[in-house]
């Protein structure tokens, strides 16, 4: 076996491996024996076929044809072996020539990665972390939000109040519309998490009353059938409640941390938590930064493969994120006002860097 090996741009090489006729008859014994194990003939039992009789029924160039099948796959991985090929894919094999038995092999492989000694007297500083008493305080009030009680009270709902309501739309002209109706919705006013307009029709509401109100939809809201038309809604005000914010105190700390403390002790613990991010955040850049350094000193002809995989690797990244936002990936595309393979294309460069810091990394 004759092996021939050319290397071509973007980490390929190309295999010409050239077999004699006798290499072929190993592999032509096993195509004989495996036919003489599969076909019917009668007066023969299975695996006691005589091969000029197999020869006569398949003929020569269909049994060759066999085993050449049979053989391609350890001749291709002998020749790779012994060329030292490391593949990173399944490579691309054909016949180019019969006799003499002529295999041509595309194969994408690792790149060769050179790194500048430089990237010896790489330096990144690390920033000094401190954490300020107004990040402590933003802390607890989020958790303090977290903990609100809720009390249900006889007046007119105002903003930051708790509601549970009923909601049913319709056209205009009274036809009743999929995806605008929900019961016992729980609702805090304020925070705008409907459609604009709806929450400001809640305060002024008791419990028990009912109104009726036109909303127009956004331009760009996700559901097409809702996109800038106008709705009727008819809402019913079940529940109003007051929210009232909890004492930071030992109650508190138990709720939260699940140990009594006092004030002052909250707060160094919630100052120890952010410390500890914080830290870790810094941990976070300082790696980034030092890889962007290092992207800078190493040189490789990074093959398509690479970058594909990369870019593979973002899009299911961004797809999960908007999944835990809640938001559909074609409803995702439709708010970026793009298509995947737009994404692709302003992503590629970004990929492309990913590759090379890996590289350098892995040097």
């Amino acid at each position: 076996m004759k092996v021939t090996t050319k290397k071509l741009p973007k980490s390929q090489v190309e295999l010409q491996i050239v077999l004699e006729a006798s290499e072929i008859q190993v592999y032509r014994k096993q195509a004989i024996q495996k036919l003489s194990q599969e076909v019917k003939i009668d007066g023969f039992r299975k695996g006691h076929i005589p091969e000029d009789v197999l020869v006569q029924r398949f003929g020569e160039q269909m049994i060759m044809g066999e085993a050449i099948d049979m053989g391609i796959p350890k001749i291709v991985m002998k020749a790779l072996q012994q060329e030292n090929i490391d593949l990173l894919d399944r490579p691309a094999v054909d016949i180019v020539s019969p006799e003499p038995l002529t295999i041509q092999v595309l194969a994408t492989v690792q790149p060769e990665v050179t790194l500048d000694k430089k990237w010896q007297d790489t330096k990144v500083k690390r920033k000094k972390i401190t954490i300020e008493k107004k990040e402590i305080e933003e802390v607890l009030t989020r958790l303090r939000e977290q903990q609100k009680e809720r009390k249900p009270v006889d007046r007119a709902a105002k903003k930051d109040d708790f509601v549970e309501i009923n909601f049913a739309g319709k056209t205009p002209d009274g036809v009743p519309l999929d995806g605008t109706e929900s019961k016992n919705h729980p609702l805090i006013l304020g925070l705008n998490t409907f459609i604009p307009g709806f929450e400001d029709q809640m305060i002024g509401m008791k419990k028990g009353e009912e109104k009726e109100f036109e909303i127009t939809f956004p331009k760009e809201y996700h559901a097409k059938n809702l996109a800038g038309k106008p709705v009727i809604f008819a809402v019913t005000m079940n529940e109003v409640c007051e929210q009232t914010l909890p004492e930071v105190d030992e109650s508190f700390a138990e709720k939260i941390f699940g140990k009594k403390m006092k004030k002052e002790e909250i707060e160094a613990e919630v100052e120890k938590i952010l410390l500890e991010k914080a830290e870790d955040d810094e941990d976070k850049r300082l790696e980034g930064e030092l890889l962007e350094k290092w992207a800078k000193l190493v040189k490789a002809d990074v093959p398509d493969l690479l970058i594909d995989q990369e870019l593979g690797r973002m899009i299911q990244n961004i797809q999960h994120q908007a999944q835990q936002a809640g938001v559909a990936w074609d409803q995702y595309l439709t708010q970026m006002k793009k298509t995947e393979d737009d994404i692709r294309k302003e992503s590629r460069g970004e990929a492309e860097k990913r590759v090379l810091q890996g590289l350098a990394l892995r040097k």
